[in-house]
């Protein structure tokens, strides 16, 4: 008698598991937080524009991904006037807001801009909503192995007290980036496996950034970490990795399948 033993060989390619390509940190970019009025722009836009020289200081162009974190902090507290940022533009293409947030006291700003697929490098030109600002601080980050968009947003505020924007990561890998700004008392940096992009401190302004390239699923903090009875706000966002693709093996398996359906067939 003639045994089937196509079923079993399905059944071992279907086991093969796949696996989500690498997301790589290609390059990363924080100056010093920027003091002092904004610059005028041209038609009643206020903002600053940096020429980013891309063999020496910053790269996105043929990455997957430019991220950009930002904070705006108010030489005076004016609701009216209250100053974040609005548009952000990387050599005249326009980032994709992830999420934008800002204190109760309308004191800072925290914001996280992206783009997908970016084709060139230049000038990345911060637009505000006003001309009172005291200082900015903002961060450049281009990845590798995202997928498109943003996965996961969260923002909090807080006056007095530690508060946390809590995203979730559904994929085993992925990006994961807080920004967190506060008036006055120290901004500590977090703990566990974060890596800090900058953290400033300007007459009373505080700033910082930080990132985790992500190897499992699971929910990511922003902490503020007031010291101190001031105000403070911090947002985040979940950049997950690229569909799942078949293992090299898992690919060799389907191929070999194939080739036995087809054998089978001729029989």
């Amino acid at each position: 008698m003639k045994h089937n033993k196509f079923p079993a060989f399905i059944a071992a390619v279907l086991m093969a598991s796949p696996s989500y390509g690498a997301v790589t940190l290609q390059d990363f970019f924080a100056p010093a937080a920027p003091s002092g009025a904004p610059t005028d722009l041209g038609g009643g836009i206020f903002g600053y524009e940096i020429t980013l020289n891309p063999s020496t200081e910053f790269s996105a162009a043929g990455h997957g991904k430019l991220i950009f974190t930002g904070s705006t902090h108010e030489g005076v507290r004016d609701n009216a006037n209250f100053t974040s940022i609005t548009r952000v533009f990387y050599n005249s293409v326009e980032l994709t807001v992830a999420v934008n947030g800002n204190d109760n006291w309308d004191m800072v700003s925290n914001s996280i801009f992206y783009l997908d697929n970016v084709a060139t490098d230049g000038i990345l030109r911060v637009e505000l909503s006003s001309s009172i600002t005291q200082a900015m601080g903002f961060g450049l980050y281009a990845v590798d192995g995202l997928k498109a968009g943003v996965q996961d947003t969260g923002a909090t505020n807080s006056f007095g007290a530690p508060a946390n924007a809590t995203v979730s990561m559904t994929t085993d890998s992925g990006f994961y980036v807080h920004q967190a700004a506060r008036n006055n008392q120290s901004l500590a940096d977090s703990v566990d496996d974060y890596e800090t992009l900058y953290n400033y401190s300007v007459d009373n302004y505080r700033g910082l950034a930080q990132y985790q390239v992500t190897a499992a699923a699971g929910d990511y903090l922003a902490p503020v970490n007031n010291t101190g009875a001031n105000a403070g706000g911090a947002v985040a966002a979940a950049f997950e990795a690229a569909a799942a693709v078949p293992e090299p093996s898992s690919i060799a398996l389907l191929g070999l399948g194939g080739l036995a359906l087809i054998l089978r067939r001729r029989r």
